[in-house]
Formats: structure tokens, C-alpha cells, sequence
């Protein structure tokens, strides 16, 4: 049912959102990088952009719907390949793969109407662990979100002057990742217990730059996480807040 609704959905355009598709841009060490962009139709200045990665053995077009939802609720989604994938280039070597999001940020650092220290990272799996890297080095993100992906324990903490608010995401039928996996991480970035710490529960504020939180979906596991409206429904609400 969920890959059946989730499938429906990827094929549901809003008229309100343009689509431009098989963009590239290369990367430091000069591989190709394919992504798309949507983005909506009504024009604008310092407009908010959401980066998409994908997990292992997929590509962009399996997080439309996560990119059409940004797009119809006023962001800047792009969807890209990580090198190895899809329509990139290159061989996967997971330590290069933060050049690949490196890249995708210097798309939006050339456009003069996105405001590129207001950025968001969501990251499926895979593309959850360079994801975090780039969101820990840099205080233009402004919130990661991982779905399927597991949460370190040296990520820098959010505030009222460099906001990182983050959302993690995961089926209660995951085969890879478990709940108290994610407590671990998240425990260290609220320094609360983790005996204390529950799913489904906002920690911080969106004020305070620091809300963390993780959604647990009673009807998922770990592949059907691309397409789960679920997770894509919690993953625009999180950005909008933020």
C-alpha cells in the first residue's frame, strides 16, 4: 500500500512547480554530477534550497516526492546522484562523497535568487553520512534531516545565531537501524539521558536554533522509505518549521 501511494504521488505534479531535469556540474576531482531541480513557479529573491542524496544502489528519481512536496511548499529541492549512480560519473568511493554534495552547492552558490546560508540537507541512508559531514562543517545549514541513516555523536550544536535543527527518521520495521541507535546520537546532541529520551518527541526549539526529534512510522521499514508519505510529509513540516 505505502509503495503504491508512494508511487502515485511521484507522478502528481502541482501546478504551482517547476521541474528541470538531467542538470550537471562537476566536481573538485572532475566527476559529473547529474541532478535535477524543482522549484516553484513564482519568482523571488533569497529563496531556501533543500539538498536531496539518495542511498546505496538508487539514484535521484527515487526522492521525487520528497523534491515535488519541498517545491509546492515554497522551497528549492535538489535531487542529485552521488558519483556511481544514476546518471553521474565515477566509481562509489564514500570518503569523495562530499565533494559530490560540495558540487550541488556550488550550483546554488551561482544563483543570485537562492540564499545559500539558509540551506537544508536531507539525506536517505548512504546519503545520510556525508550529508552530516557537510551540515557539521557548515553553519549555512540550517537543518539536517536523515531518514534510514544513523546520527553521530559529534555534531555541532545548533542555537539562535547558527540554527541546526534535526530530524531523524526511521520505520519501526527497519532491518538496519534501530531506535536506540538514534537515541545514542541524539542524546549527545540535547545531552539529555538517552533512558529519558522518547521517539515521536520535539526536543529544543525552532526558536533556539536547536529542535531534534525522532519520528518512528509504525508502518515502515527501511526500503520502503523512498516513496513512504509518512516520512515525506514529517520531512516538509520539519523544513517549513525550521
Amino acid at each position: 500500500m505505502i509503495f503504491t501511494i508512494g508511487t502515485v504521488l511521484m507522478f502528481i505534479f502541482p501546478l504551482n512547480v517547476k521541474a528541470t531535469y538531467g542538470l550537471t556540474v562537476k566536481t573538485i576531482d572532475g566527476e559529473i554530477i547529474s541532478f535535477n531541480v524543482f522549484e516553484p513557479k513564482r519568482g523571488g529573491t533569497n529563496k531556501k534550497a533543500v539538498i536531496l542524496g539518495h542511498g546505496i544502489m538508487s539514484n535521484k528519481e527515487m526522492l521525487k516526492g520528497y523534491a515535488i512536496e519541498l517545491a509546492a511548499a515554497g522551497f528549492i529541492a535538489v535531487p542529485f546522484d552521488f558519483r556511481g549512480h544514476g546518471q553521474s560519473s565515477g566509481e562509489l568511493k564514500r570518503d569523495l562523497l562530499t565533494n559530490d554534495i560540495d558540487a550541488i552547492i556550488s550550483y546554488l552558490s551561482s544563483r543570485p535568487d537562492i540564499d545559500t546560508t539558509s540551506l537544508g540537507y536531507f539525506g536517505f541512508s548512504m546519503g545520510g553520512f556525508p550529508g552530516i559531514q557537510v551540515v557539521n562543517e557548515s553553519t549555512d545549514f540550517k537543518c539536517f534531516i536523515g531518514a534510514g541513516t544513523r546520527l553521530p555523536n559529534n555534531i555541532r550544536k545548533g542555537n539562535s545565531s547558527d540554527p541546526l535543527n534535526i530530524l531523524m527518521i526511521l520505520g519501526r520495521y527497519d532491518e538496519l537501524i534501530d531506535p536506540i541507535d538514534l537515541k545514542e546520537g541524539l542524546s549527545n546532541y540535547t545531552n539529555i539521558p538517552i533512558s529519558e529520551l522518547d521517539v515521536n518527541r520535539l526536543y529544543g526549539s525552532f526558536q533556539d536554533g536547536n529542535a531534534s526529534m525522532i519520528y518512528l512510522d509504525d508502518n515502515s521499514n527501511h526500503a520502503l522509505g523512498d516513496w513512504d508519505p509518512d516520512f515525506i510529509r514529517e520531512t516538509r513540516n520539519f523544513v517549513m518549521n525550521t
